[in-house]
């Protein structure tokens, strides 16, 4: 219900773009009825033949940043009307898992491989993080959005200590950039428990939190006058706790 409510939202606010910051699923293997009932939820308010008003600035050798039939975002391909594009990273709920096989999948890689959303953020190089954005432009805005999908907190501190985490920034300074995240925040939980500020580039201009279940309607500062945090919170209750 509250899935649907925040696609009724958007639609009616006529949103260029939606932004899923991780855990769309409670499990890893969700049930074929919770996918049955998602599929038919996104078709409902995603396909369409309301006009889109973003262009996609990537090149041809960035194709291949999305997992989508074509590697490219979904209102781009000529076979589907697509009225809402989402854009979504896996969270550490709903992670990719080999299951057996060699490929490394999660319940997202069919959404996307069905062309309902945008999947990107997903790392399966255990050497290094390489964070290519997708870049959108609507007029006289330009907007790189950066994924980084949830990955093992330890595992993560280590790669930015090993500086084997990179972020491939555009050279036009017309952009405004946009990371999205699914990680624990600094709040007392350990030094290698969480993703620490210190460790996101200055230049990044919006971190957009996922992960954290609280929601903090106003930014946070992060770095000096700079860069800002957005904690939007989980869209359900899931404990007792007034924060939520």
């Amino acid at each position: 219900a509250s899935f649907e409510e925040v696609l009724v939202k958007a639609k009616l606010d006529k949103c260029d773009l939606g932004i899923l910051g991780g855990d769309l699923f409670h499990d890893q293997k969700p049930s074929r009825r919770t996918l049955h009932s998602t599929i038919q939820i996104w078709r409902k308010y995603s396909y369409g033949d309301d006009p889109i008003y973003i262009d996609v600035l990537n090149s041809e050798s960035d194709e291949g940043l999305l997992q989508t039939p074509t590697g490219l975002p979904n209102f781009l391909d000529p076979y589907q009307a697509i009225s809402l594009p989402i854009f979504a990273i896996h969270g550490n709920h709903d992670e990719p898992s080999h299951d057996r096989g060699a490929e490394s999948l999660s319940a997202l890689d069919i959404l996307s491989s069905s062309n309902l959303i945008n999947y990107f953020g997903k790392s399966d190089n255990v050497d290094d993080i390489n964070i290519k954005p997708i870049c959108i432009k609507k007029k006289s805005t330009y907007i790189a959005l950066y994924p980084l999908g949830a990955i093992n907190d330890d595992r993560l501190n280590r790669m930015f200590e090993q500086k084997k985490v990179f972020f491939h920034r555009p050279e036009d300074p017309r952009y405004f950039h946009i990371l999205i995240v699914h990680q624990n925040a600094d709040k007392g939980r350990g030094r290698k428990n969480c993703l620490h500020s210190s460790s996101i580039p200055k230049w990044i201009d919006l971190v957009i939190w996922g992960n954290e279940h609280e929601c903090i309607n106003e930014f946070i500062e992060i770095h000096t006058d700079h860069t800002k945090v957005y904690q939007p919170g989980s869209s359900i209750v899931t404990s007792f706790h007034e924060t939520e």
